[in-house]
């Protein structure tokens, strides 16, 4: 393919570490095998995985898999395709199940055996040996000598785990593709902290014109990190459990983000924290508890990398470059239909709120086009577009 489909950037990350990162959330031990080990040595987003070099370097995957079985010291090891789109974990955990004294547990999709999402007993390594040593590099080759089972799995079952991606651009289509419609919500984010979000969500659920459910989003970059801004920190990312955790607001704090915004209006507030790898299911958990005809109000920069908002808007003034920003800012400031500064009354002349026929809310921009740059609205609100 003229590239190591494992260093392309998906949703911000190489899907070598989103996958790693992923797997670290379901196993206790995660290890790296390449014929390439010297590549990958000193790369600091790595650092906490086992690298182990191919025994028998340019033997393909089963060269790898006879590696792994032979230094791993587990019963069973579970091998995937470092460059697969997504690492589907409900999938893993289901196969697991249905290890008894089977020596490999392996799904078919499609109509195709995939030898690289699948369990492996120990037993196995003396037949895969056996088929190396006589250059018979097809992993299912001798199958019929091991004890298998087969998940044919249905069409959702699979998600997107065997997409094959063979180009840059192809990458990018699946990325556009598979990001969740969100067609109620107005995301707001910022390029920088107190910059006005929670006043502006607040200024937008006062004016509702619907019932509206409010969520602060906190991504986290890998479990019990510290405080992602180099500071002690208030322990709400390091206290994370899992991949993702939702929790309801009550008021109990009125100086909170999602508190001010309950008590603004909003029909419930929510916090999600989430790690950025498992962001787009956390932000499918969230909306499969929104109720229809619900507007939904979401703080954060990095959820739009994986939703398609109704609106997304930013708060505050633009720095002149790009260093004064959060990276998260940077990376997704350019997809904004908005950018607002703090006022009364410019929420209902940037949005656009209406029900369609099935009465779901659409919301979309008022307004599109330079001509809004710079404009000062009559209440003396500036509001601006970016074109």
């Amino acid at each position: 393919m003229g590239f190591d489909k494992a260093f392309l950037q998906h949703q911000g990350q190489w899907l070598l570490q989103r996958n790693l990162a992923c797997l670290q959330e379901i196993f206790e031990q995660v290890a790296l095998v390449s014929d390439r080990i010297e590549k990958l040595e000193g790369i600091d987003e790595l650092s906490e995985y086992s690298l182990l070099a191919d025994e028998t370097p340019e033997q393909g995957p089963l060269g790898g898999i006879c590696t792994a079985l032979n230094q791993c010291r587990t019963p069973y090891i579970f091998v995937m395709a470092c460059d697969m789109l997504t690492v589907n974990a409900a999938l893993i955990r289901k196969m697991y199940q249905q290890l008894d004294d089977n020596q490999v547990i392996i799904c078919s999709h499609e109509g195709r055996m995939e030898t690289l999402f699948a369990f492996y007993h120990q037993s196995c390594l003396p037949v895969f040996r056996e088929q190396l040593s006589e250059n018979r590099l097809q992993i299912r080759r001798e199958f019929a000598r091991l004890k298998v089972k087969t998940l044919i799995l249905a069409p959702d079952e699979a998600g997107d785990s065997f997409i094959n991606i063979n180009t840059p651009e192809e990458l990018a289509d699946q990325s556009d593709h598979h990001m969740l419609a969100v067609p109620q919500m107005v995301l707001i984010g910022a390029f920088g902290r107190n910059s006005g979000k929670t006043t502006l969500a607040c200024q937008l659920i006062r004016e509702r014109k619907a019932p509206v459910y409010a969520v602060k989003v906190i991504a986290i970059d890998k479990a019990n990190s510290g405080c992602h801004r180099g500071e002690d920190g208030c322990g709400i990312c390091s206290s994370l459990r899992g991949s993702y955790e939702l929790y309801e607001e009550t008021g109990e704090f009125p100086e909170k983000d999602t508190a001010q915004m309950l008590a603004a209006g909003a029909q419930k507030a929510f916090l999600l924290k989430s790690l950025k790898v498992s962001m787009g299911d956390a932000i499918r958990y969230f909306m499969s508890q929104v109720p229809k005809g619900t507007i939904v109000v979401a703080e954060s920069n990095t959820l739009r990398k994986f939703v398609e908002p109704g609106v997304f808007m930013f708060a505050g003034l633009k720095p002149e470059t790009e260093d004064g920003m959060k990276q998260s800012a940077r990376m997704v400031y350019r997809q904004a239909d908005l950018f607002l500064t703090p006022g009364d009354g410019y929420v209902t002349k940037a949005i656009s709120i209406k029900k369609n026929s099935s009465g779901m809310i659409i919301v979309r921009p008022s307004f599109h086009g330079s001509a809004a740059i710079g404009r000062e609205s009559e209440d003396g609100t500036e509001i601006r577009n970016h074109s």
